[in-house]
């Protein structure tokens, strides 16, 4: 459980890492746009139904406008699934 905090935080950190960085590269966030809209997912998919739904939730999001980055902060396997790198 332990291993499993500290690599949710190194994710976490690694992933607001990113996003300063888009904001901060080539163009940023100029004084007349309204912000970055960030979605942020993770802890999916694990079931099948999720799996199957997945792709459509990613197009759903990419055809969104409002939207102008998405992070999945991974945990794609529920905890009672082998921590290997086998995905089903």
């Amino acid at each position: 459980m332990r291993r499993e905090r500290k690599r949710s935080r190194l994710l976490t950190a690694m992933a607001a890492a990113l996003v300063v960085v888009i904001a901060c590269g080539s163009g940023g966030v100029s004084a007349k746009d309204d912000g970055l809209t960030i979605g942020v997912i993770g802890d999916m998919p694990y079931t099948a139904q999720q799996r199957a739904a997945f792709p459509a939730f990613i197009d759903a999001m990419s055809a969104d406008p409002s939207f102008q980055l998405v992070i999945h902060l991974g945990d794609i396997k529920s905890g009672s699934m082998a921590c290997t790198d086998t995905y089903i």
